[in-house]
């Protein structure tokens, strides 16, 4: 039985798709009230994790447990009200509008098929948290692509779990709402929620995340905190660049060396 002082995690975890694992020999923790990054080169399993941390994909071996229970004694409904998801990208056929989007992610929490005050109070704090109440009216494939992440975020922010999953939540946003989405975790953080987040920008990493999990070779080469994967030669090994790193504050900025 798991120790439920963590919120997520896994154990002796491998996963991957058909018959291939991506990733072997996962051992990760992730506590209430923190944010930790997964990070790694391109093709190094960072989706594959979330998928599998979430449900979507089912374990080669090894467990993912939610506090003290593992993931696959729970049932759909169970998990989706435990832990909202942000994919990386989101095929949406039907014309819905933004606002009904968000107010999908409240089918876990609702009693019934219609909507509740209770549903819509929380989609419209969702939206407006994300800065994105004023695309409610407009149909999602209308979106830019900005726009969009930012109505996905609202989802999950209005599903209300404890645990939170975000698959390069800053794909497709402007500086701005880069930094938004920063303080938006923060603010989670503060309230008890876990975020795991994959991520491509170090440099957001280093000033969102606590803690770190690099990704390379087919398992967590290495996790600590962030400040510290940031400053460690394995993370240049990893991604094959010579990284600059500059103090700013207090903070190690990671910069693309120049030639």
């Amino acid at each position: 039985m798991k120790d439920s002082s963590s919120a997520l995690s896994c154990k002796g975890l491998a996963c991957g798709y058909g018959t291939a694992p991506v990733l072997q020999d996962v051992d990760l923790e992730f506590a209430p009230g923190t944010t930790t990054a997964i990070i790694g080169p391109n093709g190094s399993g960072k989706s594959t994790l979330l998928k599998t941390l979430s449900g979507e994909l089912k374990p080669f071996h090894g467990s993912v447990f939610l506090g003290s229970r593992s993931l696959l004694d729970l049932s759909i409904l169970d998990t989706a009200q435990r832990i909202a998801v942000v994919p990386q990208s989101e095929q949406i056929a039907y014309r819905f509008t933004a606002g009904e989007i968000v107010l999908m992610g409240r089918l876990p929490m609702s009693p019934g098929i219609r909507d509740t005050s209770e549903d819509r109070d929380a989609a419209e704090k969702a939206m407006r948290f994300t800065d994105s109440w004023e695309l409610r009216d407009r149909p999602i494939n209308e979106l830019s692509g900005g726009e969009r992440q930012r109505v996905l975020v609202a989802r999950a922010l209005a599903q209300d779990t404890p645990v939170i999953l975000l698959d390069e939540p800053t794909t497709h946003l402007d500086i701005t709402h880069q930094l938004d989405l920063v303080r938006l975790v923060k603010e989670l953080q503060n309230l008890g929620k876990t975020v795991v987040a994959a991520m491509h920008d170090l440099n957001l990493v280093g000033a969102m995340a606590q803690r770190t999990a690099l990704l390379w070779g087919g398992q967590v080469s290495l996790q600590g905190l962030t400040e510290q994967i940031l400053t460690s030669s394995e993370l240049d090994e990893a991604y094959g660049v010579a990284f600059r790193r500059v103090l700013d504050g207090g903070k190690t900025l990671v910069l693309p060396p120049i030639n």
